[in-house]
């Protein structure tokens, strides 16, 4: 695969210091898996339509973040705590919301990181 990468983008010859490759394989192997699976739950149209998986919960005080909240991946888990966030409390969130966008991609950057 490296070299085939490496005939598309010439330029990138004796630049690529190391090169990983995974699969749903490599899925079940490192993390114990069945089927290649490596996030929570199941992307179906379904899911997303689950009326209880929202960052707030019918327990007072207890709230609901991670990539399952929102989508698969790090953004996911981003974006879900932004949710929670503005489930506990709303003034806080349109603050810290404000200023991140009015940093402008530096600022969602920071904050993925």
């Amino acid at each position: 695969m490296t070299e085939e990468v490496l005939r598309l983008l010439p330029q990138l010859r004796g630049r690529v210091e190391y090169c990983d490759l995974g699969t749903p394989l490599s899925s079940n192997f490192y993390l114990g898996t069945r089927h290649g699976e490596a996030y929570g739950l199941a992307h179906t149209p379904a899911r997303f339509a689950q009326p209880w998986l929202t960052p707030r919960t019918p327990l007072p005080g207890l709230y609901l973040a991670g990539q399952d909240v929102a989508t698969d991946g790090v953004t996911g888990g981003v974006i879900s705590g932004f949710m929670a966030a503005g489930a506990v409390d709303k003034t806080v969130f349109v603050a810290e919301a404000a200023t991140l966008l009015a940093a402008g991609p530096a600022g969602v950057t920071a904050l993925a990181t």
